[in-house]
This record gives C-alpha cells, structure tokens and sequence, in this order.
C-alpha cells in the first residue's frame, strides 16, 4: 500500500469535501459489510437469474448531511492523463456496489459518491 503525504491528508481536510466531512454529525470509516446480491447486478451481460453471489468489501468512509449520505473512497494510485480515465471507470463500478449495499443495508439514500484520488488531490465526484 501507498503512503500518503501527510501535506495531502491535510490539503484533503481542507478541501470542498473534507470541510463537508467535517461539518457531518456521524462519520464512518474503515466500515466492513457482506451482502448477498444477484449475479446479473455484478456480471456484465449476464442473463437475469436466480444465481446468487455473496459480495465483501471494506467502505473507507460515509457520513451523514442531512438524511442522507455521502460516500467516499479514497485512492492513492499514480494517477496521469494516460491512466485517469480508465482507473476512475474501473473504481467507478466498485463504488457503485458500495452505494448499493450501503443503501440496503442501512436502508438510506446516498446522495452522492466520490473518489477522492491523493496523488492529485482530486474529488471525483461519480
């Protein structure tokens, strides 16, 4: 794993969406979930069936504005113009099943997701 700068983790603080963050009544970090979901959700072109998968992952953070949510995941990958488009697109689907088992699981709205990428100090919002 990449260490991050601590001038980043601040700048991060600092940031639209770290002020957001700051201002939250109840924040949520490092938050493991398991959900059963249905494959033809997960699978690209797969033909809606019974076929179950049991999905694992790890939320780096969500907090609370309002009565809903706001979902973040951090990233500290090289990010260059060569490889941004394609690693937003690739954690663009691991968000979404995040926001997915977040709202069944808590039986909120999350309004709103974001990469939060450390090596440009960028909020991508999704």
């Amino acid at each position: 794993m990449a260490a991050v700068q601590t001038g980043k983790i601040r700048r991060f603080f600092q940031s639209q969406l770290g002020q957001r963050l700051l201002k939250s009544p109840s924040i949520h970090r490092e938050v493991p979930f398991n959900m059963v979901i249905k494959a033809h959700e997960v699978l690209e072109g797969m033909a809606e069936s019974d076929e179950e998968l049991l999905l694992q992952g790890v939320i780096d953070l969500y907090f609370q504005e309002g009565d809903e949510l706001v979902l973040v995941d951090y990233k500290t990958d090289y990010i260059s113009p060569e490889n941004r488009s394609e690693l937003i697109q690739q954690y663009s689907i691991q968000l979404q099943l995040y926001k997915t088992a977040l709202e069944r699981i808590l039986g909120q709205k999350v309004k709103e997701s974001y990469l939060y990428l450390f090596h440009t100090e960028e909020e991508v919002r999704l």
